[in-house]
């Protein structure tokens, strides 16, 4: 094979990876996709700072920087302010995932000759359903750490100094926590030179300077995030809570209690994630694992969580801090393997790179994307239609609350807020109390966000003493502030202020109204006393009196789906016997199966990173009735 050949291929691998990954990414956010809040904190932060407010965001106020120390965002800013919109930040962080194949292939390059097999490796790289999880998740900075990550192991194979140090400079300005890939660095080039007897004066350029720097610049970016957050620390320990919330409590306690750190170390899931990390390349960089000494920090880091490594580093942007050095392990494992006598004969060597693709293909689909791609790249439904519409009357400068699902098209102003924080009074892992600095001239609610506040907040921890009368204050804000609905479509209403009007989705009677279809059926608590039916606005108005009253939050299971009894306004607890409660669903189905149910349950990843609400479970409170 030519060399011309050799780059057009690599070349068509990369543009086939940065072209599907666009495409789907373009689909998410024309179906608001993108829901997990980092995409809309990260574009909030770029327009800010384009806007000459460097790293403000309302999201979590006053300053990203209280959340992370990236100043990787100044250098982008550029490129973001030439279309100032969240796709922008997309491409970029697409397009770096795609080239970062490139310096796999120089890496390759350095240790095999035959062209074949130094192609194997970067289309190894590009099918791996980990790296494919990251690129289509929220926009992380995290993921420009992988090519620089890929180059600084290039340089250090080289042994080129100069390079070394400045990728392991740049590696550093990405983001706080890769001061742990640093010291990586620094400890695997010491054992390099060690092991090959090398000038030991070498260990101070190569080792001592790369962990002082590290630690340096941890250490300061610890004072800046300290700074900037109004809790006065780094939030992100409260993960080691069992250990301490400092780093010298953690780390005293570590060491203090050893056989108590042992004993958390090696729980079942750690070992989970260390083989689910390996199995996309068949376990290879155990043949060679010198590179895997770029990641023992950030192991530890992840396995001395309270819960230890979930599964969530791989569904998320946190794999994109492993990956490179499983890639670079692999590399030298399969070298090892093809230079090596083999002690076990089973497999033919020409057999290994066929075996390597077919796992990359099977866990692609297994673990990344192309388990349910089909499915959750359908057409847009009608729901979807109703999100956009709603984000699409919010004026571009207008400050708004806004519902997980239209934050991120929101997020391009500076004043937005995200409801469930909003709603809830608390900020994330309810560390203080969450206040506006300034009343909002709209308000995005959504019915499915009401139903995970339902089913999370009397359970959290942080939240559980919160929620109680939250619902009441909401409803209050509204009142006060004779906010009124200019939007009521598919479970999503927008309300503005000094409009006034009648509350969407529930309100409460005195005395019966008007009932197009009666109908009394008994199911626990409530009475169905009938319904109105609405074809043109998809919308069912459900009447229920309360026999008795209410102890738990309830959920309405209608044909399957779950609506929350009292939308986060006036929720069944609140609920007093006598009065008779309209519901409103957007249903339009004439024949409908309706239970109340006490449901548990949270959020889950979907194979293209959307953030999708699962049931785990549903207690029902009453029979199942039917209408008609």
């Amino acid at each position: 094979m030519t060399p011309r050949r050799e780059k057009l291929i690599l070349g068509a691998g990369v543009a086939i990876f940065i072209l599907f990954s666009l495409a789907i990414s373009l689909i998410k956010i024309w179906h608001s996709g993108y829901n997990g809040f980092d995409l809309a904190i990260y574009n909030q932060t770029f327009w800010n700072t384009v806007h000459g407010n460097w790293f403000a965001a309302s999201i979590h106020p006053p300053s990203y920087l209280g959340d992370h120390a990236e100043w990787m965002i100044l250098a982008l800013a550029p490129f973001y302010a030439i279309i100032p919109h969240p796709f922008t930040l997309l491409f970029l962080k697409i397009v770096c995932v795609g080239l970062s194949a490139i310096p796999v292939w120089m890496i390759a390059k350095l240790k095999f000759s035959d062209a074949r097999t130094r192609l194997l490796f970067p289309f190894i790289w590009l099918l791996n359903p980990y790296l494919w999880n990251t690129t289509l998740f929220e926009f992380h900075l995290i993921t420009f750490a992988i090519p620089t990550t890929f180059l600084i192991a290039y340089f250090f194979l080289r042994e080129r100094y100069l390079p070394f140090i400045i990728g392991i400079i740049i590696l550093l300005l990405t983001r706080e926590d890769m001061a742990f890939i640093a010291i990586g660095f620094g400890l695997l080039a010491g054992i390099d030179i060690l092991v090959k007897r090398k000038k030991l004066r070498r260990l101070f350029q190569w080792t001592a300077i790369p962990i002082i720097l590290a630690v340096a610049i941890f250490i300061i970016d610890q004072k800046i995030i300290g700074h900037f957050n109004p809790d006065g620390s780094y939030k992100f320990f409260l993960y080691y809570e069992w250990l301490g919330r400092t780093p010298k409590e953690i780390i005293v306690n570590a060491f203090l209690h050893p056989i108590r750190t042992f004993l958390h170390l090696i729980m079942p899931i750690n070992f989970q994630i260390i083989f689910v990390l390996l199995l996309p390349v068949l376990f290879v960089p155990i043949f060679r694992p010198r590179f895997l000494v770029l990641i023992l920090l950030t192991t530890a880091e992840y396995m001395l969580t309270k819960n230890g490594a979930d599964l969530l580093i791989v569904k998320s942007q946190y794999s994109a801090a492993f990956l490179p050095a499983v890639m670079l392990a692999t590399i030298e494992g399969y070298e090892w393997l093809m230079t090596h006598p083999w002690r076990f004969k089973i497999i033919p060597k020409p057999l290994t790179p066929v075996l390597l693709i077919a796992a990359s293909i099977y866990t692609w689909y297994a673990f990344g994307p192309g388990n349910g791609l089909i499915k959750n790249l359908a057409p847009a439904d009608a729901r979807t239609r109703a999100v956009r519409e709603a984000a699409e009357l919010i004026p571009p400068d207008a400050p708004v609350v806004a519902s997980m699902d239209t934050l991120t098209a929101l997020s391009s102003r500076a004043d937005v807020w995200p409801m469930n924080y909003f709603w809830i009074g608390k900020k994330q892992f309810g560390m203080s109390d969450y206040v506006l600095p300034k009343t909002p001239e709209y308000l995005v609610l959504d019915q499915r966000d009401i139903v995970y506040f339902t089913m999370v907040y009397p359970r959290y921890a942080w939240s559980e003493k919160a929620y109680p009368g939250r619902a009441a204050n909401f409803k209050n804000f509204i009142i006060e502030g004779k906010y009124g609905t200019i939007f009521n479509k598919e479970g999503i209403a927008v309300f503005k202020r000094g409009v006034g009007g009648e509350m969407p989705f529930v309100s409460v009677y005195k005395q019966t109204p008007s009932i197009d279809h009666v109908k009394k059926i008994k199911t626990g608590p409530l009475t169905l006393l009938g319904w109105n039916q609405s074809a043109k606005n998809n919308i069912t108005e459900l009447f229920f009196t309360i026999d008795a009253k209410i102890k738990d939050d309830l959920a309405l299971k209608i044909n399957n789906e779950y609506y929350p009894l009292g939308s986060g306004i006036y929720p069944a607890t609140d609920w007093n016997t006598g009065e008779t409660i309209k519901v409103s669903v957007p249903i339009s189905t004439p024949k409908m199966t309706i239970r109340p149910e006490v449901i548990i349950g949270g959020l889950n990843i979907t194979s293209i990173g959307t953030i999708k609400l699962i049931i785990d479970k549903g207690e029902p409170a009453g029979d199942e009735i039917q209408i008609p």
